[in-house]
């Protein structure tokens, strides 16, 4: 299945990596890959009625949610991991953002090319829209050990969704994946952009906190944090944890003019991979077990895009307003590969 994953420049970047690997590398030296994603899905509700604020997502309410609607999504899902595990693998960790609940992840684990692969993760948050952040895990590859929800505590009590902290093995090293689903960019930059930099703050204390805990664990972050990799909440992560120096895989992406995210016409990175820095050997030798050799990037498959009179292409929505369009996120996944060498 064809899609346009990278532009012409991006792909030089790329060859110049395999080069790199090609002659750092013995003959005899094993390497295994391992893909991650990150998934905003967009409103993956069940059809029934919660205290939450979901009416609207159920078979009575304005957008008509029903269980034919409901599977659709769920198989839409299973296509986009289905379709880039067939040109590559199945991701070992991904992160999904905007689930009700677990029950839709077992729902999405139960589809025909999903089945028996993945273990399927969430935990019930206070969000006022009653949408969380969940994963899913193959766990013949990730070794989950714990599980821990971080609340991001914000003015006169309002609430959004926790930083969810996965922790586990991949090939007997420790690994700790925070699925992260900030507070929303609504009511504009000067309202919303403090309550991103309390969600920022939650979350460095968390790798803090793990990292003091247990040095040599390897940190992945994803998910959607509603700010660009250059905005103050996003850019603090580099420098502000004292025992953990962080790297964003989306800065070289963003060179590119890719994005996750299409929003008064031009693309963007809502949607990251940042990572402990010990992990990226960007454009150099891996000198170390664990290693990221390339930038992540946005999956861009035919059946994700819309294409306006303008010819314009963004992501295929499953709503346009209140209309029905069957279509996929306003988000695309993006993907990142991550190698051990022996």
């Amino acid at each position: 299945m064809k899609h346009i994953l990278l532009m012409g420049l991006f792909m030089i970047g790329l060859l110049s990596c395999s080069q790199v690997k090609e002659t750092t590398h013995t003959p005899t030296s094993s390497i295994q890959q391992f893909s991650l994603m990150s998934y905003n899905v967009e409103n993956f509700f069940d059809t029934i009625n919660d205290p939450e604020n979901d009416d609207d997502f159920t078979p009575n309410g304005k957008l008509i949610w029903n269980t034919k609607k409901y599977l659709e999504k769920s198989q839409h899902i299973a296509q986009v991991i289905s379709a880039y595990a067939a040109e590559n693998d199945f991701p070992v960790f991904i992160g999904l953002i905007e689930v009700e609940h677990q029950s839709c992840l077992e729902t999405l684990c139960k589809e025909s090319t999903l089945k028996n692969k993945y273990t399927p993760l969430l935990l019930e948050g206070e969000d006022e829209r009653g949408i969380d952040v969940g994963c899913l895990y193959d766990a013949t590859r990730f070794k989950k050990v714990e599980v821990i929800p971080h609340a991001i505590h914000l003015p006169d009590n309002d609430k959004t969704r926790h930083i969810l902290e996965v922790n586990g093995t991949m090939e007997g090293s420790p690994f700790s994946f925070f699925i992260n689903h900030w507070p929303s960019r609504s009511g504009g930059t000067e309202k919303s952009a403090p309550l991103r930099m309390l969600a920022s703050e939650t979350l460095q204390k968390a790798i803090a906190a793990r990292k003091k805990f247990q040095p040599d664990c390897h940190i992945i972050c994803m998910g959607d944090f509603n700010d660009y990799p250059t905005d103050p909440s996003v850019v603090v992560l580099k420098d502000k944890i004292s025992n953990c120096k962080m790297s964003n895989l989306m800065t070289p992406t963003m060179a590119h003019q890719l994005g996750s995210h299409f929003y008064k016409g031009e693309w963007g990175f809502l949607d990251q991979f940042i990572i402990s820095s010990e992990l990226e050997s960007l454009n150099k030798p891996c000198n170390q077990n664990w290693c990221v050799t390339q930038s992540s990037f946005p999956l861009q498959y035919d059946f994700l895009m819309y294409t306006n009179k303008q010819n314009e292409k963004s992501p295929s929505r499953t709503y346009v307003g209140d209309s029905y369009k069957g279509g996929y996120s306003d988000h695309l996944p993006i993907v990142m590969k991550i190698e051990k060498h022996r």
